[in-house]
C-alpha cells in the first residue's frame, strides 16, 4: 500500500500550533520552520495561504504571526481527511480500556484515549479507539486483536497511518483534528473540553 501520511502543510500547522502553545512562540521565520521539518521554504508558504485568508495567521516577507491559534486549529480540522489514513479498522467485542490496555507499545493514542491519558479523565463514554502504528507493526497489532474481533462489537479500533515528522506523543492538537473527523455523538464532548484544556495550557504557560 503506497503512503498517503498527512499532508506536509498539515505538518507545518501542527508544528507552529505546538511551538506556540509549548514555547510561546507567536512569530516565525519560513526559513527556519522549512529546517525544523526538513520541508522546503516554498512548501512552508504555501501552507501558510488557507491560514492567511482564514485570519488566522499574518505573513509578511519571509516571517509569519500566528494571531488566532483556534482559527488555524479549525483550517486544519476541516482540512484533514482522517479517512484516507486509516490502513486497518475492527469491532471488538470488548470495552474500549480493555483494547487499550491490550495495545501493542508501538502505537501511538489519538482521539479520546489520547484525551483521557492526557488529562485524566474522559467528559463522555467512548466507543472508539484511534492510534497510529507504523505498518511493519501492524501484524503484531492483527494477530493481538484478530480473535476478539465480531461484526457487532462493542469497540471500534481505527489503526492510522502516522506521517515522518509525528512525535511520540501525539500532540493534543492533532487529537483535536481526529476527533474532529470522527463521527460518534461523544466526539462533540470531548471537542468541548479539549478546546478547554488546550486555552488552560497557551494561559497557564
Amino acid at each position: 500500500m503506497g503512503r498517503t501520511e498527512m499532508t506536509a502543510k498539515e505538518q507545518v500547522w501542527r508544528h507552529v500550533l505546538a511551538e506556540s502553545r509549548e514555547r510561546g512562540r507567536a512569530e516565525f521565520r519560513q526559513k527556519d520552520v522549512a529546517g525544523e521539518l526538513g520541508l522546503s521554504v516554498s512548501t512552508v508558504h504555501a501552507a501558510l495561504e488557507v491560514p492567511r485568508r482564514a485570519g488566522a495567521v499574518e505573513v509578511w516577507g519571509r516571517g509569519f504571526r500566528l494571531v488566532d491559534w483556534r482559527k488555524l486549529l479549525t483550517v486544519w480540522a476541516v482540512f484533514r481527511n482522517l479517512e484516507k489514513d486509516v490502513v486497518w479498522e475492527a469491532r471488538l467485542r470488548y470495552p474500549a480500556d480493555r483494547v487499550e490496555g491490550d495495545m501493542v507499545p508501538q502505537a501511538r493514542f489519538s482521539g479520546a484515549s489520547a484525551f483521557k491519558f492526557r488529562y485524566g479523565y474522559a467528559p463522555a463514554d467512548y466507543d472508539e479507539v484511534l492510534v497510529y502504528l507504523e505498518e511493519e507493526h501492524l501484524p503484531e497489532l492483527e494477530g493481538r486483536f484478530r480473535v476478539h474481533i465480531r461484526p457487532a462489537g462493542e469497540t471500534l479500533l481505527r489503526v492510522l497511518r502516522p506521517d515522518p515528522r509525528l512525535p511520540r506523543r501525539v500532540p493534543p492538537e492533532q487529537v483535536y483534528v481526529d476527533l474532529w473527523q470522527s463521527h460518534p455523538w461523544w466526539t462533540a464532548e470531548f471537542l468541548r473540553y479539549l478546546e478547554e484544556e488546550l486555552g488552560k495550557e497557551r494561559a497557564g504557560r
